[in-house]
């Protein structure tokens, strides 16, 4: 990612820059966004516990988002995807959609 996004003397205390790190998450976002066709959900699951991790809870919930969050194995991505699908219902209801 510092690559790609024109760092190429990274080291690891960039990371903790504010403008650095947020940078660095929304275009590893964007990446699992593209590689898991498209599908925001499927990609806030890669992001938290890997992209392979939560294509293969894909392929067997299908397209059924209620069915992906049930059958997530591990417990963090599951409240790690709640926590935000319940903040993105708030924000919602507070300033529209």
């Amino acid at each position: 990612i510092a690559g790609q996004l024109g760092h190429p003397e990274y080291t690891n205390d960039i990371i903790y820059r504010p403008v650095i790190n947020l940078r660095f998450g929304a275009y590893y976002l964007d990446w699992a966004r593209d590689y898991l066709d498209g599908n925001l959900l499927s990609a806030l699951v890669g992001y938290n516990a890997g992209p392979g991790n939560s294509q293969a809870w894909r392929e067997r919930a299908g397209a059924d988002d209620t069915r992906f969050v049930e059958i997530l194995t591990f417990a963090e991505p599951r409240a790690y995807v709640q926590y935000i699908l319940s903040n993105l219902y708030h924000y919602a209801r507070l300033y529209g959609s």
